[in-house]
């Protein structure tokens, strides 16, 4: 079973690629942006990172901490992602 995930640490943020695969890459840079959609506040979360070669991506995602928090990326809004404890992980 492929399991995607991600973490984000203080210096570095970790993409999951499935199969006990992770990649592993330096935050260079974050930002916070607040936004008003349908008269609600969101925020919008900036982590820029880079490979390697020293190319830089961009990770953007909405936070929301209703409900033990929920993080939803801003080009799949329709997707949620929630937290998931290492107890369950393994099931």
């Amino acid at each position: 079973m492929r399991t995607a995930f991600f973490e984000i640490q203080a210096k570095e943020i970790i993409f999951g690629t499935g199969e006990g695969k992770f990649d592993v890459y330096p935050i260079t840079k974050i930002r916070i942006e607040k936004e008003k959609e349908n008269q609600k506040q969101k925020t919008l979360y900036l982590i820029c990172y880079k490979n390697i070669e020293g190319k830089v991506y961009k990770f953007f995602f909405y936070y929301d901490p209703a409900n033990r928090g929920t993080i939803r990326f801003k080009n799949q809004k329709e997707m949620v992602w929630t937290k998931k404890s290492l107890s369950s992980a393994s099931n």
